[in-house]
């Protein structure tokens, strides 16, 4: 019961009961976080913003995605673009795989398109920069992702073929294409946080995808 109490802004029954899991994403403006508590309220993964080019690393980053780890909390990093070209998403790849290169990532490298440069982009350009990021981040051997709001989604990223993680606060996701995770609140509570935190339902089982150390089959190596 006391658990329960604590995901006070959960979505209807209806719409969250095939969750696999709840998770948060984090970037600097959550300031301190205490994982261990989060972990204890039943945090099982978090997203942790790695950076931008237009402002570099993620200042709490490094605090962020060790602290987690410590707390036994499944570790994915995504970056904020402003890519508006194919090239200028593979240097973006480039540079998370450079800045995490000291991290272990074990859950999707997500590419977090919605920025206003954006939005006067075709759809094939959009495809076009989010397939450099994604093929570059896979290349590597790391999974990616693509994260966007519903309607960017059902708009202009509607043959996005990526997992996708879809932000809509409501009470139902209301994206039916490979949604993977759903961002459904940004005033979720949750202890080890000061304030408010994003909270996400988990729909897709990466156990078997990603592995934390060793070796497993990929494009056939």
């Amino acid at each position: 019961m006391a658990l329960a109490l604590l995901w006070t802004l959960q979505p209807a029954e209806a719409s969250a009961k095939q969750s696999m899991s709840k998770g948060v994403d984090v970037s600097k403006y959550n300031g301190g976080v205490d994982w261990n508590q989060a972990k204890a309220a039943g945090i099982e993964y978090a997203f942790i913003k790695v950076g931008s080019t237009y402002s570099g690393i993620d200042p709490n980053f490094a605090a962020n995605i060790t602290g987690a780890q410590a707390a036994g909390i499944k570790t994915g990093v995504y970056i904020y673009s402003y890519a508006t070209t194919p090239e200028a998403a593979v240097q973006e790849a480039n540079l998370v795989l450079e800045w995490i290169s000291n991290y272990t990532v074990n859950f999707p490298i997500v590419f977090d398109i919605e920025d206003k440069c954006h939005k006067n982009l075709s759809q094939e350009q959009l495809i076009a920069i989010i397939n450099s990021f994604c093929m570059t981040i896979d290349a590597a051997g790391y999974y990616p992702m693509v994260y966007s709001y519903k309607n960017f989604f059902d708009g202009k990223l509607n043959i996005c073929g990526w997992d996708r993680w879809v932000a809509h606060y409501s009470d139902s996701c209301g994206a039916t294409n490979n949604v993977c995770f759903w961002q459904y609140t940004s005033k979720g509570k949750v202890p080890g946080f000061n304030g408010n935190v994003d909270l996400n339902h988990q729909y897709k089982d990466y156990s078997s995808l990603i592995i934390p150390e060793g070796f497993m089959d990929h494009n056939g190596n």
